[in-house]
């Protein structure tokens, strides 16, 4: 049936269905984005997680409780540490300073050291 032969009557019914429609698929559309990017809480009460234990669960539970509690501890793995150089070997102190000129500062004072640097390297010789 064409749009032309349609009444009064059957064209108003028709809109009403639409926008039924399109209200429910509105609704729909509204879920999924809240569902998708709406704030997610995670905190469920210890009377929700009771509904789903079976009684042997609970029994387990309880007898948990009453055993003695064992501390566990244990040490991180240390990483991206170097290990020190052997005490043994011989070190060379090298110091670099700046020169009279450039010790001067532009307010006319004179330019002291401020910190040192420190670091060991072999020597490979092939």
């Amino acid at each position: 049936m064409t749009t032309a032969q349609l009444t009064k009557d059957q064209l108003l019914e028709l809109v009403t269905q639409q926008q039924e429609r399109i209200e429910a698929l509105e609704n729909q559309v509204r879920y999924l984005v809240t569902k998708q990017y709406g704030t997610k809480s995670e905190k469920v009460s210890a009377d929700q997680l009771a509904l789903f234990e079976t009684d042997s669960e609970t029994a387990s539970q309880e007898e948990d409780a009453d055993e003695e509690k064992v501390q566990i501890s244990f040490e991180r793995k240390r990483r991206g540490k170097r290990r020190k150089l052997d005490e043994s070997l011989e070190r060379h102190t090298i110091e670099y300073e700046l020169s009279e000129a450039d010790k001067a500062c532009d307010c006319g004072d004179h330019l002291e050291p401020v910190a040192t640097k420190t670091s060991e390297q072999y020597e490979y010789i092939p």
